[in-house]
């Protein structure tokens, strides 16, 4: 019996060739030729193939043993190309992490000079504080920068005067929101007199049309001008010597002269009575009988009322709107 694969004959009671390995068939008494199989292009083998290749059994073997080498090597190839992908997905996941970093990282910058910025101008701010000393909570106003501050409304205490702002509670320096500049975060205190029914005996008023200055030493060419002390004022005056009085105005200390300073007694709390401005062209009030006089105090309208303290022939002393001065006569009639 021959083999139906290799045409090699059997050994006697072999169930496989031992050339080959083919299982023996019933049909195998003959050999058989190897039919050669052409393709399109190539050309068909010539001889049989049992004759023409008898190392092809072993070659098949060897072709077999190839396979399993390749297929590693094909699972080494897809590992590495799976690697390659994961990779380059992992730098692009990388890159977009580090755009996003960096946004992050602006953003972050963006806001720390913001706050630095914001910081920096608040802490260029400072407060002036206003204690009142009547039960009143403390106010502050915010400054922004050194400079002038507006002086707040007049406060009130039942008993009590407002005697003005001071930096101390010692009452030694009085703030003066005309000249006193505001440097850097401040107190201002209240200062405040008791009231008395009975007013001092070295008390004064002033009456001078255009205030009255207050000098360094009782002298007007030498002395210089410290303060100007408005019209209507109340003083306290510690002595007079030749026609020049000695006060402290707003914590300034000097010399002004005693011919505007009167009793209070005798004209503010002594109106004679109300007058009317007459003149349809208005009239002026100076601070001397003298229509020459430059120092104007005020002008009045047609129609306008004033308080009358004194009058003297064709003048008369009045006030108007606390303004104290001279005016004509004639220019007025009683109410």
């Amino acid at each position: 019996m021959f083999c139906g694969n290799c045409g090699k004959e059997f050994e006697p009671d072999a169930m496989f060739c031992g050339n080959c390995g083919s299982r023996v068939e019933a049909d195998s008494a003959e050999p058989k030729a190897a039919v050669p199989v052409s393709t399109p292009g190539s050309l068909p083998d010539t001889g049989s193939f049992n004759e023409s290749h008898p190392g092809s059994a072993k070659q098949s073997k060897k072709s077999s043993g190839k396979a399993v080498p390749i297929v590693i090597s094909v699972i080494a190839v897809v590992a590495v190309a799976g690697l390659a992908v994961a990779f380059t997905l992992n730098n692009n996941n990388g890159a977009d992490r580090k755009t996003n970093d960096t946004s992050s990282t602006e953003a972050e910058d963006y806001k720390n000079e913001y706050i630095s910025t914001t910081t920096e101008a608040q802490s260029q701010l400072f407060y002036v504080y206003f204690e009142y000393n009547n039960g009143e909570e403390p106010v502050k106003y915010v400054m922004e920068e050194p400079g002038y501050i507006i002086e707040p409304n007049k406060p009130v205490r039942e008993g009590y005067t407002f005697e003005g702002w001071f930096t101390d509670l010692s009452y030694q320096r009085q703030w003066d929101f005309y000249m006193d500049e505001v440097a850097s975060e401040m107190t201002l205190y209240a200062k405040w007199v008791e009231e008395t029914t009975e007013p001092p005996e070295n008390e004064m008023i002033v009456i001078a049309g255009d205030g009255l200055r207050l000098r360094d030493k009782p002298d007007t060419a030498t002395g210089k001008k410290i303060a100007l002390i408005p019209n209507g004022t109340r003083i306290i005056v510690e002595e007079i010597v030749d026609g020049w009085a000695y006060t402290t105005y707003k914590g300034k200390s000097g010399w002004c002269s005693s011919s505007f300073l009167f009793d209070p007694a005798d004209y503010e709390d002594k109106v004679l009575f109300k007058a009317v401005v007459s003149n349809k062209n208005g009239m002026t009030i100076y601070s001397d009988a003298d229509v020459n006089s430059t120092a104007i105090v005020s002008n009045v309208s047609y129609k306008s009322y004033v308080e009358v303290y004194e009058v003297d022939d064709q003048w008369t002393y009045v006030c108007y709107n606390g303004k104290y001065g001279w005016c004509l006569s004639k220019n007025i009639d009683d109410v």
